[in-house]
């Protein structure tokens, strides 16, 4: 019998959404546990990814989108940053 981290490798190297999933999946508890940030998070994932299932994930198209933002840097305070839409002076009531 093997190992089930052996099923879940071969699952992240022939389906890469799969194994994006697997990855989010890994770098959100980092990031809750560890306070850090996304960047950090997602890298220290990445390496996880490679050293338990040989997935390097830095290929994905959805790792280079992250990269592409990291490099931007955070948004400043005045980029309109929508927090969802207003309430009504009915629901602000209640």
């Amino acid at each position: 019998m093997s190992h089930p981290f052996h099923a879940l490798g071969e699952l992240a190297q022939e389906d890469a959404e799969y194994a994006w999933a697997l990855q989010c999946n890994l770098a959100v508890p980092i990031m809750d546990e560890v306070r850090c940030s996304h960047e950090a998070a997602n890298r220290a994932a990445a390496r996880i990814m490679y050293q338990w299932f040989a997935v390097d994930i830095t290929q994905h198209e959805h790792w280079k989108s992250f990269e592409r933002c990291w490099s931007e840097g955070p948004p400043s305070p005045s980029d309109n940053l929508s927090t969802g839409p207003a309430l009504s002076d009915e629901a602000e009531h209640r």
